[in-house]
C-alpha cells in the first residue's frame, strides 16, 4: 500500500525509473505533492455503489477519514456500478476507478493523468512486484 499526495495534472517521469541520473529513493522529491494525501490501492473502495465496503473503505475507515482512497480495478465487478471507467495507453479496455474522500470522476482524472505507456500504472505494477518478492 502507497500513500501518495495529489497526482500532477499531466504525466510526468516515473519515480521509479532508475539509471545513473537518478537519486536513491529517500532522496526523490516530489514537487507535485500537495497537503492532501491520497491512497491508492489495487482493487475496489465500493463494492455496490457506495454501500457495500471494498480494499478501499475499508482502508478509509481504518485511516479515520483523513486519506482519501483511490481503487483502480483492472476487471468489472457486477455490483460495481458506480465505477468510472478509464482507458489508457494502447489498451481498449478500461479500468475501473472508485473513490471515497473524493469525488470518483476526480479520482479517474488523477489516474489518467499518472504515469505509464500501459493499462496498469507504474507504480501499482511496481508495488505488486516488490509485494511478490516480499513473499
Amino acid at each position: 500500500m502507497w500513500i501518495i499526495a495529489n497526482p500532477p495534472p499531466m504525466r510526468r517521469a516515473s519515480p521509479f525509473t532508475t539509471g545513473p541520473t537518478q537519486l536513491p529513493p529517500q532522496k526523490r522529491s516530489f514537487p507535485w505533492w500537495g497537503s492532501s494525501l491520497i491512497s491508492l490501492v489495487d482493487g475496489y473502495v465500493w463494492l455496490d455503489g457506495l454501500s457495500g465496503a471494498g480494499l478501499g473503505a475499508h482502508l478509509y475507515q481504518a485511516l479515520e477519514g483523513k486519506v482519501a482512497v483511490i481503487g483502480v480495478a483492472k476487471t468489472r465487478f457486477a455490483g460495481a456500478g458506480a465505477a468510472v471507467g478509464v482507458v489508457r495507453g494502447r489498451s481498449t479496455r478500461p479500468l475501473f476507478i472508485t473513490a471515497v474522500g473524493m469525488d470518483a470522476q476526480q479520482a479517474a482524472e488523477h489516474v489518467r493523468s499518472m504515469h505509464s505507456p500501459d493499462r496498469i500504472l507504474t507504480l501499482l505494477k511496481r508495488v505488486d512486484s516488490l509485494a511478490r518478492r516480499a513473499g
